[in-house]
């Protein structure tokens, strides 16, 4: 039979790329190949054993990866060992050519093999919710910059192991995103990152490692995070106040919970206090009744004007009133409607929602004056949440000792 070389409109082709969210998509490549195929003399699908020229394109090389190339591949049926030439660069010239031509050598095919069975498309990576797409996608940014060695040694881990092989780096994310039990997938990425961690160049020392961490601390708000912030809104919506008390234990989890309720990366700095957070030092005191809820709301917003002064502005004053005000309703007014618009002002700049730690008092009275005090500075503070991180934690909470476990195992520089 005559040898007809096919060529493939290179147009076409990235369009196809583009429309997909994931461009390594096996079957979308497949189904726009094979339907080439249909009416092709010399390649038809089918199996079959060919030799597969090069690809003269010089401009594709950017847009087209190894991967992807070997989907063009196997769409063909073409065998393991000859798919190789598909990668082989040739056109150095720089012309604008505006298709891929394949050329083809069939041979006579005595035996017929059954056909590779392909597993069903795992679920819809996208979701309605565009940040949950957005960590999602930086995710999967984080595992293609991934080295193949790593990438393998990963997929053949527990728990992952279970659930290959993977035909696609994208197919990998949906079962790490979905799939997986968090636990023992974020202890594979640590294992992982520890052995890329003996075992790389001094040129890339560490590269692999950071990439893992940042893949970690995209997962942990769509996993930990998600579950955390979904009793975080519950208890909000109930009480109708932007405060939580007794879920977290630790200043880290309470950053996880935010993460996960912002859907963005978790963000801690060396003390594992959260980046978008104000820690909170002098509570108001009741001073055994003799200070109304109205005084300690002033005071505790003066406070909160100082932290956030230091957290946010090194140290740069931004008190709206006298250091001895009247504690009355406008004084009121006028430190919230200040704080907020700083707080406002950071969490745009941030992308994250800030908010106060604070460690409320055992004794249920001031428990409970510190609860109305906060009550009140909410009703005119509008952007910022007040997260309870727990005074005497229960010791054996297995669950937020894994969580910062995960979150301080992979040491980069």
């Amino acid at each position: 039979m005559e040898r007809q070389d096919l060529i493939i409109d290179v147009q076409k082709f990235q369009t196809l790329l583009d429309e997909n969210c994931l461009p390594n998509s096996s079957e979308k490549i497949s189904e726009f190949i094979k339907e080439k195929l249909k009416n092709h003399p010399t390649l038809r699908e089918g199996p079959k054993k060919s030799t597969i020229g090069k690809i003269r394109n010089s401009e594709l090389n950017h847009s087209i990866n190894d991967h992807n190339l070997m989907c063009i591949a196997f769409a063909f049926g073409i065998p393991m060992e000859d798919r190789m030439s598909l990668c082989e660069p040739v056109d150095e010239t720089g012309s604008t050519i505006t298709a891929i031509t394949l050329e083809a050598t069939p041979t006579v095919v005595t035996e017929t093999p059954p056909k590779p069975v392909i597993p069903p498309a795992p679920p819809n990576l996208d979701s309605t919710d565009p940040k949950v797409h957005k960590l999602t996608a930086e995710i999967l940014n984080r595992i293609d910059q991934l080295g193949e060695q790593v990438y393998l040694q990963i997929c053949h881990m527990e728990p992952f192991v279970a659930h290959g092989p993977f035909h696609t780096r994208p197919d990998f994310v949906r079962t790490l995103v979905e799939g997986c039990e968090v636990e023992p997938a974020l202890f594979a990425l640590i294992r992982a990152a520890e052995e890329s961690q003996r075992s790389s160049h001094p040129s890339s020392l560490n590269s692999s490692s950071r990439l893992l961490a940042e893949v970690r601390d995209r997962l942990i708000p769509l996993t930990w995070g998600k579950d955390f912030a979904a009793k975080m809104l519950k208890q909000i919506q109930t009480n109708g106040v932007k405060l939580v008390e007794g879920v977290v234990q630790h200043q880290t989890i309470a950053d996880v919970m935010m993460s996960g309720y912002d859907v963005r990366p978790i963000d801690v700095d060396e003390t594992g206090l959260g980046k978008a957070a104000m820690p909170t030092c002098q509570l108001p005191n009741s001073g055994g009744g003799s200070v109304n809820v109205l005084r300690g709301a002033c005071e505790f917003l003066q406070h909160l004007e100082t932290q956030f002064s230091s957290r946010f502005l090194g140290n740069h004053r931004i008190s709206s009133v006298n250091s001895t005000p009247t504690y009355d309703e406008a004084t009121l007014k006028q430190l919230a409607s200040h704080l907020d618009s700083f707080v406002t002002t950071q969490s745009k700049i941030r992308d994250r929602t800030i908010y106060a730690v604070v460690h409320f008092p055992v004794d249920p009275h001031e428990r409970n004056f510190l609860r109305q005090v906060i009550t009140m500075i909410c009703q005119h503070v509008k952007h910022l949440v007040f997260v309870e991180v727990m005074e005497n934690p229960t010791p054996d909470n297995s669950l937020e000792v894994s969580i910062r476990t995960c979150l301080f195992s992979i040491k980069v520089d």
